[in-house]
């Protein structure tokens, strides 16, 4: 199946397969064709009782997926939409650009960006983006809303006084509140969005489709490090999640340390600043219990509760303790599941 794929490439537009098949399976031929040619479609079929959650694989490997049995009328309904939507990607390509203070979060939005074949800027803070846009016509722009010294409200006000700027703006925040999203708007901003995008995510709205994202995410309880979300997170790309996961290694120590020196002075704006920027940075790394942890802290500070700060912090504190120790037991979290698919490095 793979050679005929390789002898037949310049000639297919998009492949419907089942997910289990002798000698080569579904997920093997995907990882074939997107190293050779990462913009055909794929539609997965699956008979399986009890195999793979249609969502959920659809959104993890960035496929369709169809259920058998299925009509011939859905296939085809199903056919069109995925190549309607493959030629509007590839005949519309949207120049983007994504303003943040972290380094990380730009680097994998670009990568991202640019997978869906489109082309990016990036810019550090609100003063680097208002320059950018005064010598670009952007299609799109991702603002980060807490940066310092000049916020994403202010850098879009200034932007939106620009008569020639028609960019759609979306307000990109670790912490959503309904009066965030109110200042958004009030702002000239589209919409506001809660980090981390998923790639799912970002492809419909760099493709002009635009979805609400006004819900929280629900909290539960979770892992000290889930793979599957890094994964998730970096568009299955284990590199780039083992990239994401080693700078927040490195840095966490330093964040720690900030943030708990500032609580000590009592200089709440600067402790605010630091628990923010850790917020955003954790978010794409597949720690979900500090996730959980450093938001519920940020609501508190946000929202001016000091009571309930310090209780909060110590269990920021010790999730992050938590996420070192398992890290010192797991140094390659990732080796298992490049041996799983057979993945270098």
């Amino acid at each position: 199946m793979g050679t005929v794929f390789l002898a037949q490439q310049e000639n297919i537009a998009l492949i419907v397969c089942d997910v289990v098949m002798p000698n080569m399976g579904g997920r093997q031929l995907l990882r074939l064709v997107r190293e050779v040619d990462d913009s055909i479609p794929f539609v997965f079929t699956s008979g399986y009782v009890g195999g793979p959650d249609p969502k959920n694989f659809a959104e993890r490997y960035d496929v369709e997926f169809l259920q058998k049995p299925f009509s011939a009328a859905s296939l085809q309904q199903l056919v069109r939409t995925t190549l309607d939507s493959r030629s509007q990607r590839l005949s519309h390509q949207r120049l983007v650009l994504v303003v943040d203070d972290n380094a990380s979060i730009l680097h994998l939005l670009e990568l991202d960006i640019k997978e869906l074949g489109h082309s990016i800027e990036t810019a550090t803070s609100g003063a680097e983006a208002i320059e950018l846009c005064k010598r670009n016509e952007f299609d799109l722009i991702f603002m980060d809303i807490q940066m310092q010294p000049m916020d994403g409200h202010q850098a879009t006000r200034i932007i939106r006084g620009n008569a020639d700027t028609t960019a759609r703006i979306f307000g990109l925040t670790a912490h959503y509140t309904e009066e965030e999203k109110k200042a958004c708007l009030a702002a000239g901003m589209d919409d506001v969005i809660t980090k981390p995008i998923h790639f799912d995510r970002l492809a419909n709205l760099v493709g002009g489709k635009h979805h609400e994202d006004g819900t929280k995410p629900e909290s539960k309880p979770i892992p000290v490090f889930d793979l599957d979300v890094s994964l998730h997170l970096a568009n299955n790309r284990t590199d780039v999640a083992e990239e994401m996961f080693k700078i927040l290694m490195n840095k966490l120590p330093e964040d720690q340390q900030l943030i708990n020196d500032a609580f000590t002075a009592d200089d709440m704006d600067a402790f605010g600043q630091q628990v923010h920027k850790l917020n955003g940075a954790v978010r794409y790394c597949g720690v979900p219990a500090l996730s959980e942890a450093i938001n519920r802290l940020e609501t508190l500070t946000k929202n001016c509760e000091l009571d309930d700060i310090e209780s909060c912090l110590n269990d920021v504190n010790n999730s992050i303790d938590e996420l070192q120790a398992w890290r010192d037991s797991n140094p390659n979290p990732f080796q298992i599941h490049r041996m799983e698919n057979g993945l270098s490095g």
